[in-house]
């Protein structure tokens, strides 16, 4: 489409007008072209925002002529997954990033006071090569080939409405680290070693707040929709987002220590551009292929022009700042951070320096793929056991400085530091006998259930007494509208808290999850449950209403869990997806599926805590103790009109006709084209012989074709194959390329599937996860926390103004 280039060319032009504008600027008496250097600013943001328009109107519209809409969205997809196929992709998920980059470069052209013209062309450069890289790899382009009928669609593992809301938050996310890089770069440029400490704290808590947000939604997304029990699992794209967070918050208590005493600027001006450096280079790891065989998030490469072009930008984030700190090193006033470790000083430092090193531990967990291809062939992923040893201790040094250091004055305000002291002792003493006691039940309750990891029992300890600790200090501020604004720091602690009470409740308390195979109407006892599998609500290649139906019972009290398992198109074959899966909240609470919770403490030994219950495939336990692995599913080719075999694993197939339905062989036969494209649907069957060891059968798996939009849907047949399995024989739809050919029909695909009979038997995993609530609640609550804080510091700084009548700042 040629307006999204154009819309594309226009704001990648207004950038670098911009730029050379504000440039101009710096000079007294320069206000008219200042003000226009807002103008392209903004007009650059409305570029890039009227080329998003246009590719959701493409995508709405069904322009399939377009290889971006043909590969991500499908007639099929409601209008909600429509919208998610937007950032679906490589190309989609750029201009998203470039969407947030522009909009957030007008907002700083307007709201970086009289450091507008120097900031603004350091963000003007970086957006430059963004969006330099959206032309590049643009979702305007055409496809290659004929215009296929229909579109492929979203994965059906992503046809989720968490798809569309998680990634236009962590994208703002994203997009808002590339704030505390530039004020670092003009800190470093205009030695303003303090000014811009000022400036970058409101985009600092702004970018932590998003990006943690989008975090927590993606590890709810996670737990909630994928079924495979978790909702972090240090996956190397996951923690590419996580590492830039780590580094926004050891920023976030580096600066006040900064602005207090004048310390801890060269560690400031170091973790300054950090947030947006490792969100680069996660972003090179994520979309260069480098990732591809380590994680289940990765996109497909770039190609090699992308992946020169990501790694120069890696290397220019990473080497542009860092250069310019070393260059400035002497030159950079270096007072201690603080005399004496019982001030508040030395509680920042602890916590800044903490969360830094958390940061890069992960950081170096997440690049070993890269690292070990300097010595294997195919590199090696980090195990969590590295991420869950490195980081233990520090999570307990962290945990304990969010505690106390609330209650520690500024070394100015000391008179007596003994008699400070003894005062926070005191005023400490409540928290810290609450945390022992309950650190006491929990550790009781682990060793009455077998459940003995004491390893995590100090953490769960520290963790319990920073979130009273700072309950402690939160409630007298909630009581006057005048302190109010100042809880963000203490809510954020609380959820921080609350978030690793809950992960160390599930480390400690969740039984591990049991695989187990479910006859039909033959009840099972697993875990204290009972389970019966009752079948099926509809029929598997139902793909929007199938689930299977589970019954729970325990105690006389019954629930229903209905995981969800159907077959869809994908990859050019048919998939087995089982997404959600069935989470019943607070099972131990609950009287029946349809019940609100009810909280009973005696009869609740996980409260906050779910069962979870998730559709579950090979290898199976089938009680004897042994592995039975699936029969592998095969592809293959056979041609139509002459009698030719294929053999594999002990099987024989021979195609023995090929053939359309009644209606349609008739206007084939009539030469009736009118006839034959009014039909709704064609149903294309093959004849297939099939032999397995001494058992023959005749089979007849079909698929068929809607004519109006040019899905097609296979149905498979069951065949021979091992005891205690049941294969499926799949007929296989033309490729878009194949219905293009001469003859689409001269050669048929087909593929073999292994699969349980989800009409007789299934296999789930089973699964309790106690306390889970506890994750949700704190990251909630540092969320919020976030966002509080931001407020607080913005209307310090100007940029939002509670009573609206503050005019734009203009230059000096």
């Amino acid at each position: 489409m040629i307006l999204g280039y154009v819309l594309l060319w226009l704001a990648l032009a207004s950038t670098v007008i911009a730029n050379v504008l504000f440039t101009v600027a710096k000079k007294p008496g320069n206000d008219g072209v200042f003000k226009a250097a807002r103008g392209f600013a903004v007009l650059a943001a409305a570029s890039v925002v009227a080329a998003s328009g246009a590719l959701i109107y493409l995508i709405a519209g069904h322009h399939f002529e377009i290889g971006y809409v043909a590969e991500y969205s499908a007639r099929r997809s409601n209008q909600w997954y429509l919208l998610a196929a937007f950032w679906g992709g490589q190309e989609g998920s750029l201009l998203l990033w470039g969407f947030w980059t522009t909009i957030l470069g007008a907002v700083l052209a307007f709201r970086a006071g009289d450091k507008t013209s120097r900031v603004w062309p350091i963000w003007g450069i970086v957006q430059v090569f963004l969006l330099g890289l959206i032309l590049l790899k643009c979702p305007f382009a055409l496809g290659k080939g004929p215009i296929p009928d229909d579109g492929r669609g979203l994965n059906p593992l992503l046809e989720n409405m968490w798809m569309v809301i998680h990634p236009p938050i962590l994208f703002l996310g994203f997009a808002s680290t590339l704030a505390p890089f530039v004020w670092t770069v003009y800190g470093l440029v205009y030695h303003d070693w303090d000014g811009w400490a000022k400036s970058v704290f409101s985009w600092i808590l702004f970018s932590f707040a998003w990006l943690g947000f989008g975090l927590s939604l993606g590890g709810y997304w996670a737990y909630e929709t994928l079924g495979w029990g978790g909702f972090w699992a240090w996956d190397p794209v996951e923690n590419s987002s996580l590492v830039p967070w780590l580094f926004l918050t050891a920023i976030l208590h580096g600066i006040p220590l900064q602005l207090k005493n004048g310390g801890y600027k060269v560690s400031n001006l170091l973790l300054g551009f950090l947030p947006f450096a490792t969100m680069f280079y996660g972003t090179f790891l994520t979309r260069t292929g480098v990732l591809t065989d380590f994680s289940v998030h990765s996109f497909s490469s770039l190609g090699k022009d992308g992946y020169y072009i990501l790694l120069s930008g890696v290397l220019l984030a990473f080497l542009v700042p860092l250069g310019l700190l070393l260059w400035n090193f002497q030159n950079i006033p270096k007072p201690p951070a603080y005399e004496r470790v019982e001030t508040r000083e030395f509680g920042y430092f602890l916590a800044s320096m903490t969360l830094g090193l958390i940061g890069l531990i992960v950081a170096i967990g997440m690049s070993a793929p890269l690292i070990t291809k300097l010595w294997m062939e195919k590199g090696a992923g980090a195990e969590q056991t590295f991420y869950n040893q490195a980081t233990y201790p520090l999570a307990i040094l962290f945990t304990v400085a969010m505690a106390v250091t609330p209650y520690l004055s500024w070394k100015a305000a000391q008179k007596d530091a003994a008699l400070e002291m003894d005062g926070v002792r005191k005023r400490l003493i409540a928290p810290y006998a609450g945390a022992i006691l309950l650190t006491i039940v929990a550790a009781g309750c682990a060793w009455y259930l077998g459940l003995r990891r004491p390893y995590q029992i100090l953490l769960f300890a520290t963790s319990i007494f920073s979130v009273l600790a700072n309950v402690v200090l939160l409630l007298p501020r909630l009581k006057h509208r005048s302190s109010r604004k100042t809880v963000g720091g203490f809510v954020a602690h609380i959820g921080v808290g609350l978030t690793l009470v809950g992960v160390c409740s599930l480390i400690v308390f969740s039984k591990q999850t049991q695989r187990v195979m479910l006859i039909k109407n033959f009840p099972v006892e697993v875990m204290g449950f009972k389970l019966t599998y009752l079948g099926n609500t509809s029929q598997p290649y139902d793909r929007e209403n199938n689930a299977l139906r589970v019954r729970i019972e325990k105690d006389g009290r019954v629930w229903e869990g209905r995981p969800r398992f159907y077959y869809a198109q994908w990859a050019n074959r048919d998939t087995v997806f089982a997404n959600p899966p069935a989470i019943l909240p607070s099972v131990y609470n609950m009287n029946s599926v349809n019940d609100l919770p009810k909280m009973l403490p005696w009869n609740n030994p996980f409260p906050l805590g779910d069962l979870y219950l998730a559709f579950s495939e090979g290898p199976f336990s089938m009680g004897d103790g042994k592995d039975r692995p699936l029969h592998p599913n095969a592809g293959f080719t056979l041609k139509n009109g002459g009698l030719q075999t294929f053999e594999q694993d002990g099987y024989s197939f021979a195609l023995l006709s090929f053939t359309m339905d009644k209606a349609a062989m008739e206007a084939v036969r009539t030469g009736n084209e009118k006839a034959m494209k009014e039909l709704p649907k064609i149903t294309f069957t093959a004849q297939v012989g099939v032999m397995y060891g001494k058992e023959g059968e005749m089979v007849e798996p079909h698929f068929v074709l809607e004519q109006k939009t040019g899905a097609r849907y296979s149905h498979p047949v069951q065949i021979p194959g091992p005891k205690g399995e049941k294969v499926m024989l799949n007929l296989v739809p033309p490729s878009d390329e194949q219905w293009q050919s001469a003859d689409p029909f001269a050669a048929v695909n087909f593929q073999t599937i292994n699969v349980p009979d989800v009409t007789e038997h299934i296999y789930v995993d089973i699964s309790t996860k106690p306390l889970i609530s506890l994750v949700w609640i704190g990251s909630l609550l540092y969320t919020l926390g976030g966002f509080v804080a931001y407020r607080r510091r913005a209307i310090e700084q100007g940029i939002i103004d509670p009573e609206k009548k503050t005019t734009p700042a203009t230059p000096k």
